[in-house]
């Protein structure tokens, strides 16, 4: 398929051999195939293959090559293709994975502003998990910070919403950030 003519054949082709070697651990060898699918599409832009979940996966690739301000560019790219298409969920995610970059980049204030973005929308969803998780990032990156107050509230308030909805994992990761 990946010498065949068709680009939707060769786009899934060099799709799919990313997938491979990201999921293998060999992310250069992910990344090049990815910017091989990205370069095709640009080429093709009527693919109906999603620029901005190929712009994600090549952010989070470049991220574990430790290229955070080149995996920034690739997650704002896929930000806006998600926001203008209303797709919330990959919106979200792309969101979650910006801000840990921008958090390990230590743009702390940056990182939480995005966090904090994000709670109401998973509230709106009732996806109390995810806001429980968000809720310990960002009390992470308030100790990052030096926000200690800040940073209790915040994860005392994931400690309740943890222990009320019987996520045991997620109140010993908290229990483990307030020891900090």
């Amino acid at each position: 398929a990946y010498r065949s003519e068709d680009p939707r054949l060769q786009l899934s082709a060099l799709n799919n051999i990313a997938g491979v070697y990201r999921y293998s651990g060999n992310y250069e060898k992910a990344e090049e195939y990815m910017l091989k699918a990205l370069e095709l599409w640009d080429d093709n832009e009527k693919l109906d293959v999603d620029r901005g979940q190929l712009l994600l996966s090549l952010g989070m690739v470049v991220t574990v090559l430790d290229r955070i301000d080149e995996a920034q560019e690739y997650l704002h790219q896929a930000l806006e293709i998600f926001k203008e298409n209303k797709e919330y969920d990959l919106m979200l995610q792309t969101m979650s994975e910006l801000a840990f970059v921008m958090e390990r980049n230590g743009e702390f204030a940056q990182s939480m502003s995005v966090y904090k973005s994000m709670i109401p929308l998973f509230k709106y969803d009732n996806d109390f998990r995810s806001v429980l998780t968000t809720e310990q990032r960002m009390g992470g990156v308030s100790l990052k910070m030096g926000l200690y107050t800040q940073a209790y509230a915040q994860l005392k308030h994931s400690l309740v919403l943890s222990d009320s909805l019987g996520y045991d994992v997620q109140k010993d990761s908290t229990l483990v950030r307030l020891i900090k």
